[in-house]
């Protein structure tokens, strides 16, 4: 706005110079024919009377004098007030019509730029309020104005682009803050209900060891407590992974790792617990591969899907363990002979705390945390996880990591 009446300013002060110089030209124009003609009749009288000089010369400094006689001398020849000369009626025109001219442009320059500052005003307040109103709109949690073509109407587009930014980001942010508070029930819930059950079970074995009588049972119950206080001592291990992985506590190191090392430490974590089922885990053969992983980490992610496979198989089938070398990444797929994977099911088993609907399920121990855990290291170290049904029977798991280069 200032500088708008700046200009305004500097425009009118421009055109008065001109409009002034274009008058003073004029004037001077006059004079000069003017002067010119007093020149032409001096001369002419001079040169019919030239004993007359001395008498024109003392006419120049009186005026008065002689001047009533020079009027009424010349108006004989029509040189008097009513009948002017031609050619200051046609400067006299020429300065009415530029003072005529000079006086519309200044009207109408004055009016343009002030309609113009009238017109940016008027589109600055309505700007500012569009930009109140989507902003008090982003502060209520309403984002419609994304897509409804809200900000189409802004005439400035660098002012929509950025609340369009601004919006965008504050939606995903809100959508993440609920997300995580849904999380948060979601946990508090899980944690809730897999606390319940070995809690509960912890009551009723001390309840009957208490008023027992005899030694033989109060061993058993005493076996069923250690059972269901190893149950709490994994599942609180478990959680603890579970918070410090998702807060960025878990210490994952990407670095160069052989694949035959992991496979080793993930197979040796479940031997015993396929030992006992006699559940045979074969290894094809395969050349070693440096990937880039964290040893220790990714040992446990594989172990937790070779645990899974073991827990849902039954007795005296078969594990096998397959290592292919692609382009930029190896893959490792474990194929069981278990129960399978409904189809529906599958984009949920590495949900946090899911364990399915199957029966078979329900009777196993388990927390439901390990093919989740097992997800969130790989993909932390630029793997992938997925799964799908064997040919026959079972379950197909095909874990991806990057080779180094």
């Amino acid at each position: 706005m200032r500088r708008a009446l700046l200009i305004l300013a500097a425009a009118a002060l421009c055109i008065s110079a001109a409009f002034s110089l274009f008058v003073y030209h004029l004037a001077e124009l006059s004079f000069e024919l003017e002067r010119g003609t007093v020149y032409s009749m001096v001369g002419s009288l001079i040169n019919e009377y030239p004993e007359a000089v001395s008498a024109i010369g003392n006419a120049v400094g009186d005026n008065d004098t002689h001047s009533e006689i020079g009027k009424d001398a010349l108006s004989k020849y029509g040189y008097d007030d009513d009948h002017s000369a031609e050619d200051f009626i046609r400067y006299r025109k020429i300065i009415t019509v530029g003072c005529i001219c000079s006086a519309a442009a200044g009207i109408l320059l004055f009016s343009g730029v002030a309609a113009y500052l009238y017109y940016l005003n008027r589109r600055r307040i309505g700007l500012n309020s569009a930009i109140v109103d989507i902003l008090d709109k982003c502060v209520s949690g309403n984002y419609d104005f994304l897509d409804n073509g809200e900000l189409d109407t802004l005439a400035d587009d660098a002012v929509a682009e950025q609340l369009q930014k601004i919006g965008r980001s504050m939606k995903i942010k809100t959508e993440a803050l609920d997300n995580e508070h849904d999380n948060t029930k979601s946990l508090v819930t899980d944690i809730s209900h897999q606390l319940k059950t070995p809690i509960s079970a912890l009551k009723s074995c001390f309840s009957v060891y208490s008023v027992s009588d005899s030694a033989e049972e109060r061993n058993e119950f005493i076996d069923r407590c250690d059972t269901q206080i190893n149950k709490l001592e994994t599942l609180a291990g478990s959680l603890i992974n579970v918070s410090r992985l998702e807060t960025g506590m878990m210490d994952l190191h990407t670095d160069n790792a052989g694949i035959t090392e992991i496979l080793i430490n993930a197979v040796n974590s479940v031997y015993y617990a396929a030992l006992k089922k006699d559940i045979m885990i074969n290894t094809e053969e395969f050349s070693d591969i440096t990937v880039l992983a964290d040893k220790k980490w990714t040992s446990e992610a594989i172990a937790n899907i070779l645990d899974n496979a073991v827990k849902y198989s039954p007795a005296n089938s078969e594990i096998k363990i397959r290592v292919e070398k692609l382009f930029s990444f190896v893959r490792i797929e474990i194929q069981d002979e278990g129960i399978g994977i409904p189809r529906e099911e599958r984009n949920k088993v590495f949900g946090r705390f899911y364990r399915g609907s199957s029966e078979i399920i329900k009777k196993e121990e388990g927390s439901g945390i390990g093919l989740y855990l097992a997800r969130r290291i790989i993909e932390h170290t630029g793997g992938t996880v997925s799964l799908r049904p064997a040919p026959h029977k079972g379950t197909i798991f095909t874990v991806q990591l990057l080779i180094c280069k």
